[in-house]
């Protein structure tokens, strides 16, 4: 669930003030394009790279940021993420 978080900068400057750890973040997002790509090792975990970076919270924190990002743009950037949610729509219409 973490790696749909790095679909962009602005959940993430709602819940970090610090403009070094934004700095940080700011390069991983730019680094994968792909968001879902980031989660390529338990140590490289999107939830571990957050934690390595400010005291990130699952449950509060995420909740926060990914209300703010919004699904528009997680399904934008998270193309694996939106493909799932697109089968589960067109499977409940059916």
């Amino acid at each position: 669930m973490e790696a749909l978080i790095f679909s962009d900068i602005k959940g993430l400057e709602f819940v970090v003030d610090d403009q070094k750890q934004l700095l940080r973040i700011k390069e991983i997002i730019e680094k994968y394009p792909n968001p879902e790509d980031i989660n390529s090792s338990p140590q490289g975990a999107p939830s571990k790279r957050l934690e390595d970076i400010f005291s990130y919270d699952k449950v509060a924190n995420g909740e926060l940021i990914l209300a703010e990002l919004g699904i528009e743009i997680i399904l934008k950037k998270c193309l694996r993420f939106a493909n799932w949610i697109y089968k589960i729509e067109n499977m409940l219409k059916a």
